[in-house]
Order: structure tokens, then C-alpha cells, then sequence
């Protein structure tokens, strides 16, 4: 612990321009003369709001671009669809056959986003996105109480300038 040093200025009649006032046990050491720094929670705040604004950019807004990649995406998003169409939630299926290689959260995810934007690509990967959002989020937080703020910070935009997470994050 560290002691906390307050300085007041005195008057001029009194000479001197600033004496040592009292002191308190504080756990970071400061001093009242020194310009205010810049506060290490909206720090933390900033850095964060800019990895999630980046991670939305990148992965959120450009969901859109371009159409489902190859026959195994078409046969995930069109499942979903099949699970809108016969109400059969537990047990997704294409073509009428189990569709058992992913858990069905993704589908249900894919169906919540089929019935609130409509069924098309961008609605088929919006949860994937939405994935890394949150991936890139967390990625910020563990780094966070590792470390710091900052080396979250960094650990965020590594997973996030990842060729894998940008390239992979598109297929369903």
C-alpha cells in the first residue's frame, strides 16, 4: 500500500507556495498536482466498444456479400427451412433425411433468424456472426482479467485478424 500525499497551496502571505497537508493509505499512488489522467475504465470501455464496432464491421455487415459456398451450407440452411416448414423442431432434417452433423442450437438459431429477416443467405449466416461478435467479446474479457484491458484489446484483434475466423466465420 501506498501513502497519499495532499498538497495545498497556502497563502502567499504565509510564503510558501505549497506544504504537505496529511497523507492516507490508498492502494494506487496519486498525486493532486499531477494533470488528471486519462480514467482506465472508459479506457477500457473505448477499446472495447472499438472491438465490437470492428468485429460487427467485419463479420455482421458483410454477411450479405456473396452466395452460400458450397452444397454442404445449402444442406444447413436448408434444413432450418425444413424445420420451419414441418414444425419439426428436435430433429432437423434435408430432403427428408436426418440432418444429425451439427447440435440442432444452430438450427433453431437459423430458424429464429429465417422468421425474423426472412429465409435468404444473409438470414442463414447471421448466427455464425453473431458467434464471433460475442467470441471476439469473451476473447476481450479473458484477456482482460488475465492481464489488462489492453492486452485484451490485443487478444481480441488477433482472434479477429485470424484468416481462419474471417474465412470460416462465413460458412455455415
Amino acid at each position: 500500500m501506498h501513502a497519499r500525499v495532499y498538497r495545498t497551496r497556502m497563502s502567499e502571505e504565509q510564503g510558501d507556495t505549497s506544504m504537505i497537508a496529511g497523507t492516507r493509505v490508498f492502494r494506487i499512488e496519486e498525486t493532486l498536482l499531477e494533470p488528471p489522467a486519462i480514467n482506465p475504465p472508459s479506457t477500457r470501455h473505448a477499446l472495447f466498444a472499438i472491438l465490437i464496432a470492428l468485429a460487427a464491421l467485419l463479420h455482421v455487415a458483410t454477411i450479405g456479400w456473396g452466395d452460400l459456398y458450397n452444397e454442404t451450407d445449402s444442406q444447413y440452411a436448408g434444413a432450418a427451412r425444413e424445420m420451419i416448414e414441418s414444425h419439426q423442431w428436435l430433429l432437423p432434417t434435408n430432403d427428408g433425411l436426418p440432418r444429425l452433423q451439427k447440435p440442432p442450437l444452430l438450427y433453431w438459431l437459423i430458424v429464429l433468424s429465417y422468421k425474423t429477416f426472412g429465409t435468404n443467405e444473409a438470414a442463414a449466416r447471421l448466427p455464425i456472426a453473431l458467434a464471433i461478435v460475442v467470441t471476439v467479446a469473451l476473447t476481450f474479457l479473458i484477456g482482460e482479467r488475465l492481464r489488462d484491458y489492453w492486452q485484451g484489446f490485443l487478444a481480441g484483434l488477433i482472434y479477429l485478424s485470424c484468416c481462419g475466423t474471417f474465412l470460416l466465420g462465413r460458412i455455415i
